[in-house]
């Protein structure tokens, strides 16, 4: 693969053209915009929780991961609707995409039912952890809210997924605005209380919270793409061949989604088990991290969406262009924010501390601006892992994704955490060599995705024409 040129002319050129710079802002921007008001909605909903207690923030942290590993694999199934859309819309068969996602809509609802059925058991992975009671209790709490609403995200990913893959992505951020200012009203309302009206219910009430906004988002999208539905006669019918490609080439991308997340879920298990001012501070380095992360989530969408309607209309000159032009955006923000990571952590974690109690935010304080040091080492190439993986996917190229994030997740980061856990167990240093694990395997992963796309073994894939045997 050519390198672009990084001269004046070159990077004009490369900005005007086809799979340029204009045209990965242009479909990345509102992704961007919705990836951020889900960052600033985080934010405020851990801003809230700070205040209400260190335990609410901890119990909140932990038990999303906990709920997240139960649901990711099916929401990076639904989720990878948006490369179908993208390749059939590249090759002309908007109609095929459309009965893909009615298909993708049902077995969403059906895996939807299942998944609640596990909400009363999972207080069984909470019993298990060396967790304070108070603690223990409150995340059993959150992730049975989390764990019911469980069908809600599996169609918002299979909904926003068919806008995303046709480059309507202005429809994304005006359903994640919506969510972002209903979470956020109701967030406050629900963990703090209305007095003589309404209880507090703290973290549990963050995750009600989020589950309702979801709800709406998700109500907005399937009626603007119930419109879709009337064009395409035939759509509803069921299509075993069509849900048998899905999950063909969206289960590597669910395994390998999922599998992570049991190795963060497990990471933050540990760090808690060392302290709630540890795993608090995680939780908030984490989420800052999140100010670099998020942004070039919208930036890998677009990324996907580009690349597989280049490689639908098989130009895939073009499609690399699209690869390059996504990754130049996302490593020069990355970049801005490590820098803030480095020169104003105290600036950037004064907002989680403005209530609440000052003496119990200030160990927490002190261990998180430590902790965005390593932030700052990995996140730059993890945009690198994320722009990289993105392109991979949006080509098809799904099992050597899935193959090098599992053997990454597992052998780099669940095995070493429970090894580091064990034998050094009570120790505050556990922390440093935890996080250290976490920044190795960010890296690794990163350079090796990177590689795959430099090698050019993508170029012949594709999700829509390729005979499943």
């Amino acid at each position: 693969m050519k390198l672009p040129p990084l001269n004046r002319s070159g990077m004009l050129k490369i900005w005007k053209e086809p799979g340029g710079y204009r045209e990965a802002i242009l479909l990345a921007w509102p992704l961007v915009l919705s990836s951020s008001s889900s960052l600033l909605l985080q934010l405020i909903d851990r801003i809230f929780l700070s205040w209400h207690s260190e335990v609410a923030l901890s119990a909140a942290a932990s038990a999303g991961m906990f709920a997240w590993t139960l649901q990711s694999f099916f929401v990076a199934v639904f989720g990878y609707t948006a490369v179908f859309v993208a390749q059939y819309f590249g090759a002309k068969r908007d109609k095929d995409a459309v009965k893909l996602v009615c298909q993708a809509i049902f077995v969403a609802i059906f895996v939807g039912i299942l998944i609640m059925l596990l909400a009363e058991h999972s207080s069984l992975y909470f019993s298990q952890l060396n967790h304070e009671k108070e603690l223990m209790d409150t995340e059993k709490a959150v992730a049975r809210v989390l764990i019911y609403g469980s069908m809600i995200p599996f169609l918002q990913s299979a909904i926003a997924g068919y806008f995303i893959g046709y480059g309507r992505t202005n429809i994304v951020l005006i359903g994640g605005i919506i969510a972002m200012v209903i979470n956020i009203i109701l967030g406050y309302l629900l963990i703090f209380g209305v007095p003589g009206i309404l209880p507090s219910f703290g973290a549990p009430g963050a995750a009600f919270a989020t589950v309702i906004a979801q709800f709406v988002a998700t109500i907005f999208y399937f009626v603007l793409f119930l419109k879709k539905c009337r064009e395409t006669p035939g759509c509803w019918e069921i299509s075993f061949p069509l849900v048998k490609r899905l999950f063909y080439y969206g289960a590597p991308n669910g395994v390998y989604m999922m599998l992570e997340a049991v190795g963060w879920t497990l990471t933050m298990g540990m760090i808690g088990g060392i302290s709630t001012s540890h795993l608090s501070a995680s939780t908030l380095a984490f989420q800052l991290n999140a100010i670099a992360w998020l942004p070039i989530m919208g930036f890998s969408m677009g990324t996907a969406a580009m690349v597989g309607q280049y490689v639908g209309a098989k130009k895939v000159n073009l499609a690399v262009r699209s690869f390059w032009s996504n990754m130049h955006i996302s490593l020069a923000l990355t970049l801005f924010a490590a820098l803030l990571f480095i020169f104003i952590p105290d600036i950037l974690l004064l907002p989680f501390g403005a209530r609440g109690d000052a003496t119990e935010f200030a160990a927490t304080k002190d261990i998180a601006v430590v902790l965005l040091r390593y932030v700052a080492v990995y996140c730059i190439v993890d945009s690198m892992y994320v722009v990289s993986a993105s392109t991979l996917r949006g080509a098809g190229d799904v099992k050597f994704v899935m193959l090098i994030s599992v053997t990454c997740s597992t052998c780099l980061l669940t095995l070493p955490v429970l090894a580091v856990s064990k034998l050094f167990a009570g120790s505050p240093i556990l922390i440093h060599y935890i996080w250290i694990i976490i920044t190795v395997m960010v890296l690794v992963q990163g350079v090796l995705m990177f590689l795959r796309v430099l090698s050019g073994k993508w170029k012949d894939k594709s999700v829509i024409n390729e005979n499943l045997i």
